[in-house]
């Protein structure tokens, strides 16, 4: 079953301060917009996006939660269009200053992120935009590892020892047995993630061994 293509807004920075927690009447002060115009809009949306209702019950509140500000959600609105047209977040060396502003913008993000002090309701308006917490590079990186894990699947499949690094019978193994060593050495000084150790024993399993070492048969 087809998922409904939900229309692009007319005012996507009034639907993300909504979905975060905001009721009308503060978009409309934040805005400089009248609050009918702001409580039609947001009727109309709802109806075509049930979704948007129930992030809002979910997120607002009546205590001191810190809701994002104009400014912050002008940004996360920015980042959004740029997301949708380049595919990929802002990197400091793009080829405007607009792109290279709004990449040290995110960086600042993450760096909230990764120390806890980006409160929940900001979070999730970027979660809302798409993927903003990898740079396009760490993702280039998550890719490169997942198809050098690909091809050790395939390597072992032979039931050939574990590729070498050194006295290796071609390229292809050398580059596998060097990935396969880098792994063995973060492995042992606790460099790779949980999620890497699970999908390396899940993937080719006895991978930590030493390399004279066949792997087990699947």
């Amino acid at each position: 079953m087809d998922v409904p293509v939900v229309p692009e807004s007319s005012h996507p920075e009034w639907d993300l301060m909504y979905r975060a927690g905001l009721p009308f009447g503060r978009i409309a002060a934040l805005c400089h917009a009248p609050a009918s115009t702001v409580h039609r809009h947001l009727q109309h949306r709802i109806v075509i996006d049930p979704g948007l209702n129930e992030d809002y019950q979910a997120n607002k509140t009546t205590d001191s939660r810190p809701l994002p500000g104009k400014a912050w959600l002008q940004r996360v609105e920015e980042l959004r269009k740029h997301i949708a047209v380049a595919g990929r977040a802002p990197v400091h060396s793009g080829a405007t200053r607009e792109e290279q502003n709004l990449a040290s913008w995110l960086s600042q993000q993450r760096a909230r992120e990764r120390h806890g002090r980006l409160h929940p309701s900001h979070l999730e308006v970027l979660d809302a935009v798409g993927e903003w917490r990898s740079t396009p590079r760490e993702i280039a990186d998550a890719q490169r590892w997942f198809t050098r894990l690909g091809q050790l699947k395939e390597f072992v499949a032979t039931e050939r020892p574990w590729p070498r690094y050194k006295g290796f019978s071609s390229e292809d193994e050398r580059v596998l047995g060097v990935w396969l060593h880098g792994q063995r050495q973060k492995n042992h000084r606790n460099q790779l993630t949980d999620d890497q150790i699970r999908f390396l024993n899940s993937t080719v399993p006895g991978w930590s061994q030493p390399h004279r070492v066949k792997p087990e048969k699947r």
